[in-house]
């Protein structure tokens, strides 16, 4: 039986350009949302709005994985969080360990 992990509705997200680091890992952990690109600046977002679960999944990983918070993502609520926020914290790890469905 795979748990289901309840998540909050993410209106959009974005990256920070100026104090993101390009490390690209936001890349690698939402890659239906996110293309790397050669410039600085930070990923190319194809779509800044989650669809489906796992895509919801993927954002708040990504946002989760960032080293400086520069990934930042809008809650329903109107609520800003990035990974300095104990919540994303929390879904990040959950995520990294399920295989989402």
């Amino acid at each position: 039986m795979t748990e289901t992990i309840e998540l909050p509705r993410i209106v959009r997200f974005w990256v920070d350009t100026q104090i993101c680091i390009d490390q690209r890992r936001c890349v690698l952990e939402a890659p239906a949302l996110l293309r790397d690109r050669k410039e600085k600046g930070g990923p190319l977002i194809v779509s800044d709005r989650p669809v489906t679960h796992a895509q919801t999944l993927e954002v708040l990983n990504a946002a989760w994985v960032c080293p400086v918070a520069a990934f930042k993502v809008e809650l329903e609520d109107g609520s800003v969080r990035d990974s300095n926020d104990r919540t994303v914290r929390e879904l990040g790890k959950a995520y990294s360990r399920k295989t989402p469905a």
